[in-house]
């Protein structure tokens, strides 16, 4: 069920957002599992709760939130990455965590040692991810040490006739990208092509009343516009 709930849930990201999406899945969810606690604890009478409150450490009770989390991520991710590599990034992650888990006996689980087989077939996991091209990061850099770079490529695109500068903003030109022989544009898969509520998203494109189009993006801000403080770190 995770296998295909993943794309799905990505696929009603891209339509909707991240957040509605992870939030559906959660209010769907809860409804059968509703009915399985009502007639499991014949309507919860069968739980002592006082007791449950006492007995349970405070961690168990947030599951759920961890379970929130990991379907959120999973929404936003799994439509750039794939469903292969997201999920097997998952299951490799999970065996990990499950493997310390188990060795240390955490959560009051029964503890278990890790051993040569288990080692093994997490190796096999691990080894598999390689094949699936997943790389481990090597260096890491931030957007403020490719500045030149990112004007040359900037003004590489305004010569090329699919940009144009407006009150001190550079947006890419949609239209004209669009009108070329072989060329075809749309935001994030193919099949939303004309979509113009979805192409002006998060950015709040349309309060831009001097671009050509509202679905048109900057691709350079002007200075002193807005930006995110991480682009400066």
């Amino acid at each position: 069920c995770t296998g295909v709930q993943g794309p799905m849930n990505g696929r009603l990201a891209i339509s909707t957002a991240g957040s509605f999406s992870a939030f559906l899945s959660f209010a769907l969810g809860f409804w059968p599992l509703l009915i399985y606690f009502l007639a499991d604890t014949k309507g919860g009478k069968t739980v002592d709760w006082p007791e449950a409150a006492r007995n349970a450490p405070g961690y168990a009770w947030l599951g759920g939130v961890f379970g929130g989390i990991f379907v959120l991520i999973l929404t936003l991710v799994i439509h750039r990455r794939g469903a292969s590599i997201t999920n097997g990034i998952i299951v490799v992650t999970q065996l990990i965590i499950s493997v310390v888990i188990d060795q240390a006996g955490a959560f009051d689980t029964t503890q278990r040692d890790c051993t040569g087989l288990r080692g093994g077939g997490l190796a096999c996991m691990i080894v598999d991810m390689d094949s699936l091209n997943v790389q481990h990061p090597h260096v890491l850099t931030c957007v403020s040490e490719f500045v030149d770079e990112i004007v040359q490529f900037v003004q590489h695109i305004i010569d090329n006739g699919y940009a144009y500068k407006v009150d001190g903003s550079v947006y890419f030109d949609v239209g004209a990208f669009d009108s070329k022989n072989d060329h075809f544009y749309a935001k994030l898969e193919p099949n939303l092509k004309g979509n113009s509520r979805l192409l002006a998203d998060s950015k709040e494109l349309t309060k831009y009343k001097v671009k050509k189009l509202a679905k048109e993006y900057d691709v350079q801000k002007k200075l002193h516009e807005k930006y995110l403080e991480s682009l400066n770190a």
